[in-house]
Order: structure tokens, then C-alpha cells, then sequence
């Protein structure tokens, strides 16, 4: 146990057990500090309603009750992954990647283990690459050209702009979806051969 202690007090993410039975945390790891702004017996102390947002709370709140039920009932063993975000002591806010699982400890009474990690900089630039997907798929629908994507292999349709969406549904009759295939799409032989050349 002692080994354990000294990995995780050494650690940058944050080890920590929920005692479920008590309602209280009975181990924080120190890296909390750099998570949160907490020291270790400031969060150890803080109520579970103040570490998480109001929606978030009532979520995670019937997440622990019914997998309580699962745990007592199942042998099967059952862990969770989330990302959330969570209040600091500055007042503002960081997004935090959950990784939990339900044990009993030495009582007998049940824990949820748990390990906390910085995500700021993964949903960062997951919002980048969100806004420069939307920019592009806005400057390829400003186009009167058409354009579209098709698996090499399959031929389907993988994405497509609003000219060729206008095309396909006032001259052939078809209303696009992602996943179709040229056979859908072209109403003759020789038009699908000439898609297949492409």
C-alpha cells in the first residue's frame, strides 16, 4: 500500500477514493493543488456538491446509485470514463477526464476509485479543429461547384457540399445521405461507370 501511496503522490494526475457508504473522500492525492487550487485537506473536505456543476452532480449522483445496484448484484467488474468540467478555487473552471471503478475496501464498504486528469488542452484544441471543420464545410458550400468525397474502396458517399446535394436531388431525383452508393445515386450503367472512373 505504501507503494502505491508514493506512485500516486508523484503523479500529475489525481488519485483519489470516495468512500460511498460515508459520503467522504478518504484519500486525495497532492496533485489536487495543481488540478484545482485545493490543498489536499481542503478538497478532502469539501461536500460532493461543490466539486461539480449543478447538472453534472445529478448526473454523476444517479450514475453512483445505479451502479451501486450493479456492483452488490454482479461479479462482472464495471468502470467509467467522462470528461466534466469541474470548479477551481480561483472560481473558474477546468476540464477534467474521470476514469472510476466501484471496490470494497477492508469494511467491506464500498468505494469508488478514482483517477482525475487535465484535459484543458485536448478540449482546446478539439474546439479548434471543430471550428476549422465548420469554416471549411462553410467555404465548400459557398461554391457553385460540386463537390463530394468517396471511399476508395467502396464508392460510397462520405461527404458532399450543398451544390452537389441541389444537383443529385432537382436532376436525378435523389435526396443525398452520406453512406450511398453510386448504384443509389446514378440511374444509369453508364453513368455509374463514368463515376467509377472518376
Amino acid at each position: 500500500e505504501e507503494k502505491y501511496r508514493l506512485v500516486a503522490e508523484n503523479i500529475s494526475d489525481v488519485v483519489w477514493i470516495l468512500n460511498v457508504t460515508k459520503g467522504r473522500f478518504t484519500y486525495i492525492s497532492p496533485s489536487i493543488q495543481k488540478l484545482r487550487g485545493l490543498a489536499q485537506e481542503e478538497a478532502m473536505n469539501q461536500k460532493l456538491e461543490n466539486l461539480l456543476l449543478s447538472k453534472v452532480f445529478d448526473a454523476m449522483s444517479k450514475r453512483i446509485t445505479e451502479s451501486i445496484s450493479h456492483f452488490e448484484n454482479s461479479d462482472e467488474p464495471r468502470s467509467f470514463l467522462d470528461v466534466i468540467k469541474q470548479p477551481t478555487k480561483s472560481g473558474d473552471f477546468v476540464w477534467v477526464e474521470i476514469s472510476t471503478r466501484f471496490q470494497k475496501n477492508s469494511n467491506g464498504e464500498i468505494e469508488v476509485f478514482g483517477v482525475s486528469r487535465n484535459v484543458n488542452e485536448r478540449k482546446a484544441a478539439e474546439k479548434m479543429l471543430k471550428e476549422s471543420q465548420l469554416l471549411l464545410q462553410s467555404v465548400v458550400n459557398s461554391t457553385s461547384d460540386m463537390i463530394w468525397s468517396s471511399d476508395a474502396k467502396t464508392l460510397e458517399i462520405l461527404t458532399f457540399n450543398d451544390a452537389f446535394k441541389t444537383y443529385a436531388f432537382e436532376n436525378l431525383g435523389v435526396d443525398l445521405k452520406p453512406g450511398m452508393t453510386q448504384k443509389e445515386i446514378l440511374p444509369t450503367k453508364e453513368m455509374q461507370e463514368q463515376w467509377i472512373a472518376l
